[in-house]
């Protein structure tokens, strides 16, 4: 909704429009062709706030971006920078889902083949699809979602598998009486 009234007086008059809503402002726009994914995530592996701006305000250290067939990792700061090699991320499958636990010391990254917790660039855990819960050979995780300390996946053979935060940045499965 907009509302149009007319402001000032005399020669310093003009049409105003107020929204009730924020309109964002496109400064730049890049093409991002077979992009099926993209998240930011932060990293305070270290307990402190990583990348702030002048205010002191935390803004997120990572963007990942998922293809059809692999997962790119960009670093955010002045510029965004490819880090993908310097990072331990899966990088040879597409990210089905993304984000920060345990207090934003850690990232976890839920792929079809299973999922990784990586805190500071480092990998501290990497789950197979069958540690999550997934039953049988060749089973895939379809869908993932990653939510304050819960991790929830859907697998190919139909299955629900929920992970949890354990103690030193481990994800644990929880088993699901449905």
């Amino acid at each position: 909704p907009m509302l149009a009234g007319c402001s000032g007086f005399q020669k310093h008059g003009a049409l105003t429009l107020m929204h009730q809503n924020v309109l964002p402002e496109r400064l730049v726009e890049v093409p991002l062709p077979d992009v099926t994914y993209m998240s930011t995530v932060y990293d305070h592996s270290g307990g402190a706030a990583g990348n702030v701006d002048q205010g002191g305000t935390p803004y997120h250290d990572f963007l990942v971006l998922s293809t059809s067939t692999k997962t790119l990792v960009l670093e955010t700061k002045e510029e965004l920078a490819e880090v993908s090699q310097k990072t331990e991320f899966n990088m040879a499958s597409p990210t089905l889902a993304s984000g920060n636990m345990f207090e934003r010391r850690a990232i976890v990254q839920a792929c079809k083949d299973g999922v990784r917790v990586v805190s500071g660039g480092k990998k501290v855990q990497e789950l197979s699809v069958a540690q999550c819960g997934g039953s049988g050979e060749g089973v895939e995780i379809v869908d993932a979602m990653v939510a304050g300390s819960w991790v929830l996946m859907r697998t190919s053979d139909g299955g629900v598998c929920v992970l949890t935060e354990g103690s030193d940045l481990q994800l644990k499965p929880q088993p699901l009486a449905l």
